[in-house]
């Protein structure tokens, strides 16, 4: 088991295509600072730089992570592309643009050795049906998008390795009703998102005891409950290790005892909330 952080909320979202080596130099930084003073094992790549700024994070400057890995001896996951994105979509065109997006994002990673791709199953829409629809209905729209997300999917196969390619629990869809039968169909792997899992009341024993085997990526972030009525609760995900619900700790040593194998990725929104997971992790002995 290897523990690590997504690079996105370091570096957030702004880059400048006009000046393309300063933007790759501070990214290059971040990742040296994240395994050389933070400890992290190993870095998220957030992929979603491939298609807002493609002449900036394009195969040379995957070339330079791939050379700045080696040196540092730290590993590299990938989520692609999921602002703006819809793998599940069935407006033909915005599938078809999807599909374009998240291939272009693997090419552009060139030899870089990936442990593992993360895939959002479907986009916005799915959870907002699901949520908003009498039962049968949703579940009948969302059963079509699956349809759907299987195009995108096999799509991928040429590009990905299926036992690296991983769908990820979103916080609405129920995944073991509806994405874990196109996992099991084309033996993908899967990405346990522990704080997803609280917005549907699981907890991640739910998913490790149905699909163990096939979780190949952890995403562990916290948890905050706040009641605002007399039958309203508000959640608030990707906080910063220790300040919510979801015991992080207890979720290691779980996964630990089963010995997973695989990559545990902090995802928090914010460069300050990310270094203070680390901290936490380093104070508690999880990190050097």
């Amino acid at each position: 088991m290897r523990l690590g952080v997504s690079l996105q909320p370091v570096v957030g979202l702004a880059a400048n295509p006009h000046d393309p080596e300063v933007t790759r130099a501070r990214h290059l930084a971040a990742i040296r600072d994240l395994v050389e003073r933070r400890g992290a094992q190993v870095v998220e790549l957030p992929l979603d730089f491939v298609t807002i700024y493609p002449t900036v994070f394009d195969a040379s400057f995957y070339a330079q992570v791939a050379q700045l890995g080696a040196e540092l001896a730290c590993a590299f996951t990938a989520h692609l592309p999921f602002l703006w994105m819809d793998p599940a979509s069935m407006v033909p065109e915005i599938r078809a643009a999807t599909e374009t997006c998240l291939r272009r994002s693997v090419q552009a990673l060139g030899d870089l050795p990936v442990e593992s791709y993360v895939l959002h199953p479907t986009g916005p829409l799915a959870d907002l049906a699901y949520g908003a629809l009498p039962p049968a209905l949703a579940a009948t729209f969302v059963g079509l998008m699956m349809g759907e997300l299987e195009r995108t999917v096999t799509a991928l196969l040429d590009l990905v390795p299926a036992e690296r390619l991983c769908l990820e629990n979103l916080e609405v869809v129920p995944f073991a009703e509806f994405v874990w039968p196109l996992v099991e169909e084309y033996n993908l792997a899967v990405c346990l998102d522990v704080g997803h899992l609280a917005y549907q009341g699981l907890r991640a024993e739910d998913l490790l005891d149905s699909c163990q085997d096939r979780i190949r990526e952890v995403h562990l972030h916290d948890v905050t409950r706040k009641v605002i009525g007399p039958q309203c609760v508000l959640l608030t995900a990707h906080q910063p290790l220790g300040v919510g619900e979801r015991a992080y700790g207890d979720i290691l040593r779980l996964l630990q005892k089963r010995q997973f194998a695989g990559c545990v990725i902090v995802e928090n929104e914010v460069a300050e909330a990310t270094f203070a997971s680390l901290q936490v992790l380093r104070q508690d002995g999880w990190l050097d």
